[in-house]
């Protein structure tokens, strides 16, 4: 399969032709096209960048004690700031889709917040709607070892309904 957006390459910026390479030290990363750096430098984000045949968003790579550990660019995730999960998981699955084929793994929490997830080889595309108080984006790459998976989650996958009908049943 060949994969799309120079994805096997890294994050491919069309508005400046730029790539943030996977395995490129952050050291390196930070030198292009000028991102905003967090306080303590464990963020670094672009605003407003053209990547995926076109789509603005913005991109934002964390080190932390699960991403980028070693330094190296492994991990990165996107935004549209839009306030609309819904809208921009249906419009970066279709996409994603389009490009990729059907993900390898789906889930849902129940609550009508899906997750699509796409791994080919050693990269995987995670494209969702999580919640903590309120609802929001989940849309990351990683190029690597596979991360992430989708089957046996946590995530609640009956409806409420059958949830409370069991619930009451093991009590009267």
């Amino acid at each position: 399969m060949k994969i799309p957006f120079r994805l096997n390459e890294g994050i491919y910026f069309e508005d400046t032709g730029n790539i943030l390479l996977w395995n490129d030290t952050l050291e390196n990363i930070k030198e292009i096209d000028n991102p905003e750096l967090g306080a303590n430098g464990s963020v670094l984000k672009w605003f407003d960048k053209l990547c995926f045949a076109g789509q603005r968003v913005n991109v934002t790579i964390s080190v932390n004690e699960y991403h980028n550990t070693n330094g190296i660019l492994e991990f990165v995730n996107f935004e549209q700031g839009r306030n609309d999960p819904h809208g921009v998981y249906q419009k970066f699955s279709m996409l994603f889709k389009e490009h990729l084929g059907e993900p390898s793994e789906t889930s849902d929490d129940g609550f009508g917040r899906p997750t699509a997830l796409w791994t080919i080889n050693d990269l995987q595309v995670i494209i969702g709607i999580g919640e903590r108080f309120m609802e929001y984006e989940i849309f990351g790459i990683h190029k690597g070892k596979p991360f992430w998976t989708l089957k046996n989650n946590d995530r609640i996958t009956q409806p409420l309904q059958k949830r409370r009908v069991t619930w009451f049943s093991k009590f009267f």
